[in-house]
């Protein structure tokens, strides 16, 4: 079963529906970064660490929580659970923690719910775009996006 589903989450969010699909997706695509480390072993993270779907799950739990209960993305609280509690509860090495912070601030940034096709490398090679239809589940909607986004890079 797919860690983000309708059946959890619903809609998303009464109030900030865009800002969570397109955090949702940034998180999505953080969660698959940290995983991907694991493969290239201490050039990836100095200690093998055990991320996994649960990760995942709470901290969009955490985000819908956020953006239910708040006008604004506290974007400092998140990163801070995400970064130091729910993945970085697993760090005990400091670099691997410096490192796992440092990408998070890249996902979870402002622009990526204020620039219109954000890019997440630097190059802008990549097509991701952000198009909204709320008529989309959550689930789908991170599934096309992926998709798109590992289309442009081939």
């Amino acid at each position: 079963a797919l860690p983000i589903c309708v059946g959890v989450f619903g809609g998303g969010c009464k109030v900030q529906g865009v800002s969570f699909k397109k955090l949702v997706f940034s998180l999505c695509f953080f969660h698959a970064l940290v995983q991907e480390r694991r493969n290239y072993g201490p050039i990836g993270w100095n200690r093998l660490y055990e991320f996994n779907e649960t990760d995942l799950r709470i901290s969009v739990i955490q985000l819908q929580n956020f953006l239910n209960e708040y006008p604004n993305v506290q974007f400092d609280a998140l990163r801070y659970l995400i970064g130091e509690c729910n993945y970085g509860g697993r760090v005990t090495d400091e670099w691997d923690r410096r490192c796992l912070t440092t990408c998070l601030q890249k996902f979870y940034t402002k622009s990526v719910i204020k620039t219109n096709n954000f890019k997440f490398d630097k190059a802008g090679k990549t097509i991701t775009k952000f198009q909204f239809d709320e008529q989309i589940s959550i689930d789908m909607y991170v599934l096309m996006l992926f998709k798109e986004y590992i289309t442009a890079l081939i």
